[in-house]
């Protein structure tokens, strides 16, 4: 589906995702994956074989994509696209689509602040944080001090053990939002997490990361 599609495409189609997903909230947080040349994930995608994908000495707007699959085998590619669709979003004409929604989005380490108005960078949520869904956490912390619910959309068994293990540092009720279509389904944390048990919730974690 995403074959021939040029680069700009893939940006747009991303925000208009992001934009839609998140329709009903007035904060919106995008957390990227950071790849680092030298680190243990890094050796961990190679062995799955990410050396074989395409790189790309510079992504443009016009490029257009052959095969998708070999684009993102390459973690050099995927480290070069997030910062590409980052930098598209940062443009006054995407940032016109925002209206009054505040857009958080990490830029490798660093982490910024759009809206319709104006970028700046929130260095209080800058992190050196290689998994998005151990970064997402520091995201939820900080937008707990501001609002209180706070909706995760995410598929991943990580972020879901994360949030019952560290639920009880987070001041605010958190939603997780799972499925597509008509089988989204929204987990209540704090109430799964009572009715499991302070002392399960803590032990999770250890036993998921074993």
């Amino acid at each position: 589906m995403l074959a021939n599609i040029r680069f700009e495409e893939v940006s747009n189609t991303a925000l208009n995702k992001v934009l839609s997903d998140g329709r009903r909230s007035s904060r919106i947080d995008v957390v990227f994956d950071i790849y680092q040349v030298k680190s243990i994930k890094t050796a961990e995608r190679a062995e799955r074989g990410s050396k074989l994908g395409i790189v790309f000495r510079q992504i443009k707007p016009g490029h257009r994509i052959k095969n998708w699959k070999r684009i993102l085998a390459s973690i050099e590619t995927k480290a070069k696209l997030a910062k590409f669709m980052t930098e598209n979003w940062k443009e006054l004409r995407q940032r016109e689509k925002l209206g009054d929604v505040i857009l958080m989005v990490t830029s490798g380490e660093r982490c910024l602040r759009l809206t319709k108005d104006d970028v700046t960078e929130i260095t209080e949520l800058r992190s050196t944080q290689e998994e998005a869904d151990t970064r997402m956490m520091i995201h939820v912390k900080h937008a707990a001090t501001s609002y209180q619910n706070v909706v995760m959309d995410s598929e991943d068994t990580d972020v879901f053990v994360n949030l019952l293990s560290l639920h009880s540092q987070i001041p605010t009720r958190i939603l997780l939002r799972r499925g597509k279509g008509n089988a989204v389904r929204l987990i209540e944390i704090p109430r799964l997490r009572t009715i499991l048990g302070e002392d399960v919730c803590q032990a999770m974690i250890d036993v998921h990361w074993m």
